[in-house]
């Protein structure tokens, strides 16, 4: 791994990548792709920024820098009322990266799908392995369009299309500043949770990012699970944020959520499938990793937590 290409390389995870690739003297290039602007600038000597749609064919940058390694983790994040831009990015977005990648001969391929795939059920056991049956929850969009990206790698994997193709299941990514959907609902002064819980698992990014190039590195080959040890409920989350949570049943949040959501009311941050994350088990577990990496984790989940709480309430005092 010398050259390598980040798809997604404005995003959270994304951008995350890119310093820490340009921070290691062994590698002598990064190429990042992203509809949305880098807040890196390009330099001539290590990186370059290209705006582009990865849905658009693109061998001929891959070829141009001499890529061997694609690390593709473009999705929008944010769950949009129009679901066909996000299963875009994910299905015909997927397909074309892993096109343009055989088509300039790049050595190794990793894609970054989700540990949503296995789906959030009251029957699931209290770790899911990579064996484990994939049912993402129905109607949950994101999911869903994750499992469509995981087939097409599959089919690239059967064809023994890359040297080495890895493929990751982390579940939810955190760190200091992190913003997204369940992070948004959850820094509201009053938060309104299922009453149903079931504790949740997180990754911090960095120790993802290490994670992703430390199995590059290494030259592992499969399907791994990412998921730091320990767990929290959402409301134990809440609490840490210095916030109220008021617990309502389940069959009335869905009920709530659902009016909420389809009226574009600001208050629903996510479609309702979602909800289902708080309430059923999906934690994984990732054993499997430490046959490359033996101590793949800096931060247990707790900790990975804390330090997305400390930077807000600090964000938070400092902006009053």
């Amino acid at each position: 791994m010398k050259r390598v290409l980040v798809t997604g390389s404005s995003g959270e995870i994304g951008s995350a990548l890119v310093d820490a690739l340009l921070a290691d003297s062994a590698i002598d290039y990064v190429v990042g792709i992203d509809l949305s602007p880098s807040s890196r600038a390009s330099s001539a000597d290590r990186f370059r920024f290209k705006s582009a749609d990865i849905i658009d064919p693109c061998p001929g940058l891959l070829l141009e820098h001499s890529i061997d390694t694609v690390i593709h983790t473009a999705y929008p994040v944010e769950p949009a009322h129009d679901p066909m831009r996000s299963r875009r990015t994910a299905v015909t977005g997927t397909r074309s990266i892993l096109q343009s990648a055989q088509a300039a001969g790049v050595a190794a391929f990793l894609h970054l799908s989700s540990a949503t795939v296995y789906g959030s059920h009251p029957e699931n056991p209290q770790s899911l392995t990579e064996t484990a049956p994939l049912r993402p929850n129905r109607g949950f969009h994101y999911a869903l369009d994750k499992l469509a990206a995981e087939k097409i790698v599959v089919e690239y994997r059967a064809a023994q299309a890359f040297s080495t193709l890895l493929m990751l299941r982390p579940c939810f990514v955190i760190g200091p500043g992190t913003a997204n959907a369940f992070v948004h609902h959850l820094c509201r002064p009053i938060v309104p949770l299922p009453a149903t819980q079931s504790p949740m698992q997180f990754v911090h990014r960095d120790d993802l990012t290490r994670i992703i190039l430390g199995l590059l590195r290494a030259g592992a080959q499969g399907t791994f699970n990412v998921g730091a040890p320990g767990s929290l409920t959402a409301q134990a989350m809440v609490h840490r944020l210095h916030g109220r949570s008021i617990l309502v049943p389940d069959g009335l949040l869905t009920v709530l959520n659902t009016l909420a959501w389809h009226s574009h009311w600001r208050v629903a941050s996510a479609p309702t499938p979602a909800i289902d994350l708080l309430r059923h088990p999906w934690r994984v577990d990732s054993t499997a990793i430490q046959q490359w990496l033996p101590h793949p984790y800096r931060y247990t989940t707790a900790e990975a937590f804390q330090t997305f709480a400390d930077s807000h309430l600090l964000t938070h005092r400092t902006s009053k």
